[in-house]
């Protein structure tokens, strides 16, 4: 059986259950956490890296997708781990909406393994330039 996973994107907080642990099962955590009974709490220093991982992630759209334009939001209350991103890039002109995402997932292959969450859309500039004004 796969783990239960519980996350709260309030307090950066993961309980993993895995089968098997002895009565209750075996809890685990990931990053830089600290236990308390079965939870999990993000360690300050891992709160502080938030800002960090937006700047990683918006350096790595520009230098690797040429973005030429990139808004990178944290929605973990400060520790990266949920993010929500627009980039917009001439290279993604020709390429379909999942090619898109795929890039960025390729891009940002190092930066994942940290980020639990990323929402983003991907945009030609000259579609970036149409909803800019249509609005």
């Amino acid at each position: 059986l796969p783990p239960l996973l519980i996350q709260s994107p309030l307090a950066c907080l993961q309980l993993s259950i895995r089968p098997g642990g002895g009565k209750f099962g075996k809890f685990e955590g990931w990053g830089s956490l600290w236990s308390v009974g079965a939870f999990h709490f993000l360690s300050s220093e891992r709160m502080a890296d938030g800002q960090a991982v937006v700047d990683a992630v918006r350096s790595k759209m520009i230098s690797t997708l040429e973005a030429s334009h990139c808004e990178v939001s944290d929605l973990s209350d400060g520790c990266g781990a949920k993010l929500d991103m627009i980039v917009v890039s001439a290279k993604f002109d020709g390429m379909s909406l999942i090619d898109r995402q795929r890039a960025v997932h390729e891009a940002l292959e190092e930066e994942m393994k940290t980020i639990h969450a990323l929402t983003m859309k991907c945009k030609t500039p000259a579609q970036w330039e149409k909803m800019q004004s249509a609005s």
